[in-house]
C-alpha cells in the first residue's frame, strides 16, 4: 500500500472510531447501498438490489446514485428510494483530479462535511450502509450519515477500516457476481445461474421502440430489393463510450454495419448522445437506411429499442449491460485501450449472450470490421 493510501485509511478508520460503530439485522433494517460511478457501474448493482429485496422482503432499500444515473432505477420494485448522491470521486461525471490527490481529498472532505445531499440522507436513519466500490470516501460518507453498519471491499481502494464487514477485492470476478457477496455476508442465499443487471421498461417505452422499429424496417425495406440474401435482423448501433480510447473506431463501426447490411435484410438504429451524432451520421453514410437517433431519444428509449433489436453492436459501454439485461445477443467490440478481450468478458461480460472482440497477446491489434462479421456469423447471430 502506497504512503498515500496509507493516510486514506488511517483517516477513515479514525473517523469511524470517532463516531462509533454498532452492527443491526437486515431483515428489517434500513439498507443503504452506495454506488456514486459511473452509469455501467450502476447497472451492474441491480441484481444485488434484487437477491437482497428477495432475501429480506421487510427492509427498506435505498440506493446513492449520482444524479446522471438516476434513470436507470425508474420502476425499479426493488428499489424503496433512490438517492441523487453527487459524490465527486471514482465517477467521470464530475471527477476532474485524481481522487488520491490532495484536490481530491479536499473535494470528497468538503461533499461529506458540507453537502446538502449528505445531510438529507442523514435523516433517513439507515442501520446498514454497502460501498459497493469500497473506497475510504465512501465508509467516511456513510460514517458520517451515521450508518453504524457498514459493508466495504478490502484490497482496492480501501476504506474497509471503517467496515464491519468487508469483502476481499477480485480481479477476476465477473463485477455483478462480485457484489452479491454483500447480500451473502449479510445471511442471503445467493441465485444460482447467470448474474444480468435488471431494467424494467414501461409500456409507453416500449411502444415507442416498437414504433421506431417499423419505421427502420421500412426504411431498409426500401432501400435493398426483394433478392436480397439473409434473414431479417434489427440491428441496434452504440459507438460512443466514455472515453476516446475505449472506443472501436467509428470507421470500422460503418464498415461493420455495411458488410452486414450486404449479407442481411438488416434495420439499423443507432443510438447515443448528442455528442454522438456526428458517429451515428458516418454510419447513415455508409448505410443510408440507418435511422441516426444520437441525440433524439431518451436514455430509456434506447434501453427500449435494445431490448427489441436482434443484435447490439456496442463498445464496453453502458449499452453493453443493457444488452446483457436483455439477453440482446451483443458483440463487444473494444477499442484500444484495453489488452484482454478474454480478461474483459471473465469481468465484465455476459458468456450467455455477448461475444467480447478486441486485442489478445497473440493478438495485439484491434479487431477488424471482417473479424467482427466472422464472429458474429460464427455465433450463428445473422
Amino acid at each position: 500500500m502506497s504512503l498515500k493510501r496509507a493516510v486514506l485509511e488511517g483517516l477513515t478508520c479514525a473517523y469511524a472510531r470517532l463516531r462509533g460503530q454498532w452492527p443491526s439485522e437486515p431483515d428489517t433494517a434500513r439498507i443503504f447501498v452506495l454506488r456514486n460511478n459511473d452509469l455501467g457501474d450502476v447497472m451492474l448493482v441491480t441484481p444485488l438490489l434484487h437477491t437482497l429485496r428477495q432475501a429480506f422482503p421487510q427492509s427498506y432499500i435505498a440506493v446513492g446514485v449520482g444524479s446522471w444515473a438516476t434513470s436507470l432505477l425508474t420502476n425499479n420494485p426493488d428499489v424503496d428510494e433512490i438517492i441523487a448522491l453527487d459524490a465527486p470521486w471514482h465517477n467521470k461525471a464530475i471527477c476532474d483530479v485524481p481522487w488520491s490527490s490532495p484536490a481530491g481529498l479536499k473535494r470528497a472532505i468538503n461533499f461529506i462535511r458540507c453537502s446538502p445531499q449528505v445531510e438529507a440522507l442523514r435523516t433517513g436513519k439507515f442501520t446498514v450502509g454497502i460501498d459497493v466500490l469500497g473506497s475510504p470516501y465512501g465508509s467516511m460518507l456513510m460514517v458520517a450519515a451515521g450508518i453504524p453498519f457498514r459493508l466495504g471491499v478490502k484490497g482496492y481502494a480501501g476504506g474497509h477500516s471503517a467496515c464491519q464487514l468487508a469483502q476481499p477485492f477480485d480481479p477476476d470476478a465477473q463485477v455483478g457476481r462480485f457484489a452479491l457477496g454483500f447480500a451473502e455476508k449479510l445471511g442471503a442465499t445467493l441465485p444460482d445461474g447467470p448474474t444480468r443487471p435488471r431494467l424494467y421498461l414501461s409500456s409507453e417505452e416500449k411502444a415507442r421502440a416498437t414504433q421506431r422499429w417499423a419505421k427502420a424496417e421500412e426504411a431498409a425495406k426500401a432501400g435493398r430489393n426483394d433478392t436480397q440474401p439473409g434473414k431479417p435482423l434489427r440491428i441496434l448501433v452504440a459507438p460512443g463510450a466514455g472515453l476516446v480510447e475505449k472506443r472501436w473506431p467509428t470507421e470500422h463501426f460503418a464498415a461493420l454495419c455495411k458488410l452486414i447490411s450486404d449479407k442481411t435484410k438488416a434495420s439499423i438504429i443507432v443510438v447515443g448522445s448528442e455528442a454522438d451524432k456526428p458517429m451515428g451520421e458516418q454510419i447513415a453514410t455508409a448505410v443510408p437506411s440507418a435511422h441516426n437517433l444520437c441525440g433524439a431519444v431518451s436514455l430509456r428509449d434506447s434501453f427500449a429499442l435494445t431490448e427489441q433489436a436482434d443484435l447490439a453492436l456496442t463498445n464496453s459501454s453502458l449499452m453493453m449491460h443493457v444488452a446483457g439485461a436483455f439477453s440482446t445477443h451483443n458483440a463487444v467490440l473494444l477499442g484500444p485501450a484495453y489488452d484482454s478481450a478474454k480478461a474483459h468478458a471473465k469481468q465484465w461480460g455476459y458468456p450467455e449472450s455477448c461475444i467480447v472482440l478486441g486485442p489478445e497477446q497473440e493478438h495485439p491489434t484491434i479487431t477488424t470490421p471482417e473479424e467482427a462479421l466472422d464472429a458474429i456469423e460464427s455465433a450463428g447471430w445473422l
